[in-house]
């Protein structure tokens, strides 16, 4: 637990490593994208069971 808050809130002001810093790109380059996907695809079995 302790390790996270000092990710989120880099109490000593050290640069994240290499690895934290790929894992947050990847985060937010590929969840917006999957998040859409999710919600067409929820929207899309939601009309589809209404006739």
């Amino acid at each position: 637990m302790d390790q996270i808050v000092q990710l989120l809130f880099n109490p000593n002001h050290q640069a994240p490593s290499p690895l934290v810093l790929v894992v947050l790109v990847a985060l937010a380059v590929g969840m917006p994208p999957i998040m859409r996907y999710l919600a067409g695809k929820s929207n899309n079995d939601n009309t589809r069971g209404k006739k």
